[in-house]
């Protein structure tokens, strides 16, 4: 595996997907996948300390999505950012999505800052 680790690594991440480079016949689906996670954790610890360097130390940090119910991704971004919360709700992503298309439809108010939604009746 610390072999594989130091030759695999991403080459490009977008919008359609990511690459490796450094993959041959003796890379493991686990270590393919370990090389992709380490990679893009520090990719986004770097993205959190240039915000950190503009607007101070963070004093919370949470985490939402289906990645945060993975046990590596887990642990990687505990490694590189220390402590977190695991947000209450599942899919943020998507919910936020759906609130700001209700919202955009004239379905439902756009809510406070410090207010929770009021999602309008679906009957």
């Amino acid at each position: 595996m610390a072999a594989d680790r130091g030759q695999l690594r991403l080459n490009e991440v977008d919008h359609t997907g990511l690459s490796l480079v450094g993959v041959d016949d003796d890379a493991s689906p686990a270590a393919l996948w370990r090389a992709s996670v380490m990679d893009l954790v520090a990719a986004g610890s770097d993205l959190l300390a240039f915000i950190e360097a503009s607007s101070g130390p963070r004093r919370r940090t949470v985490l939402a999505g289906g990645w945060v119910h993975d046990a590596m991704i887990v642990h990687a971004k505990r490694e590189a950012i220390g402590d977190f919360e695991v947000s209450e709700v599942d899919e943020a992503g998507a919910l936020g999505a759906s609130m700001f298309a209700a919202i955009a439809a004239g379905a439902m108010a756009r809510p406070a800052a410090d207010a929770r939604p009021v999602w309008p009746d679906a009957s």
